[in-house]
């Protein structure tokens, strides 16, 4: 069966297709909803703090690593260098003493030399 549509001249919903009011609250419980919005803000803030502050503590220690890590590079790069210039120095050594080792040399050969020399003209000269 088909209903028909009432004809009084407005189309007017029917009471079951209407919303509901929303139930009305009580100041208790009103109440206890702005305590507990208060409760929270309270909390968020709170925790808020402390993420700020656990955030600032990283921070903190992170700048304290790097400037140990800074310290650390400065005090290698300065052996680094004690090391070269002790390397400089020791070559400049070495390349002294092989020079010297190399005059020393020259020197016995010479002295060699001479010597083998005079004992030849010696030689040859007391044969006459």
């Amino acid at each position: 069966r088909r209903h028909a549509k009432r004809r009084t001249g407005e189309n007017k919903p029917t009471l079951a297709a209407l919303p509901t009011p929303a139930r009305k609250r009580s100041l208790k419980e009103a109440f206890k909803d702005s305590e507990r919005k208060e409760t929270r803000k309270e909390k968020n803030r709170l925790f808020a703090k402390e993420s700020r502050d656990r955030k600032n503590r990283y921070i903190k220690e992170l700048e304290e690593k790097v400037a140990f890590l800074e310290n650390q590079v400065m005090k290698q790069k300065l052996e680094l260098e004690q090391y070269k210039t002790f390397l400089k120095v020791s070559d400049i050594s070495n390349d002294k003493e092989t020079e010297i080792e190399t005059v020393m040399k020259d020197y016995k050969n010479t002295k060699i030399y001479m010597q083998a020399q005079l004992q030849s003209f010696e030689s040859n000269h007391s044969k006459c």
